[in-house]
């Protein structure tokens, strides 16, 4: 058993460019994974464009791919895999501070 926390982009969350992860976020929310959304401060077209998955906290998957069809499946993409224990504290310690300056998502906006 693993509890999935994920923190996604405001902007992209509703009005992604791939149709189906509105479904697929609120399929994960409805599972019982913790999701926040979060908007960089700094304005303009800034965005959450990270794709980090945090493994146990015992390495972590890092890359360019975003996790849709054609990201997954169709495109060229780079991911790493990294176990080095400095990196990863590192990478969650990142992860926590965004965490805690993002917005928590109420069940109110997914119902379809």
């Amino acid at each position: 058993q693993f509890t999935l926390t994920i923190i996604l982009d405001k902007a992209n969350i509703w009005l992604s460019s791939c149709a189906r992860q509105y479904s697929v976020v609120q399929a994960l929310f409805n599972a019982g994974a913790r999701i926040r959304i979060v908007k960089p401060p700094r304005g303009g077209f800034s965005s959450c464009h990270c794709k980090t998955v945090i493994i146990n906290d015992e390495y972590f998957y890092t890359g360019s791919c975003n996790l849709t069809t054609n990201g997954l499946d169709n495109n060229i993409e780079t991911v790493v895999k990294v176990y080095q224990h400095e990196s990863v504290q590192q990478t969650i310690e990142m992860f926590d501070e965004v965490w805690q300056e993002a917005i928590e998502v109420p069940d109110r906006d997914y119902d379809l």
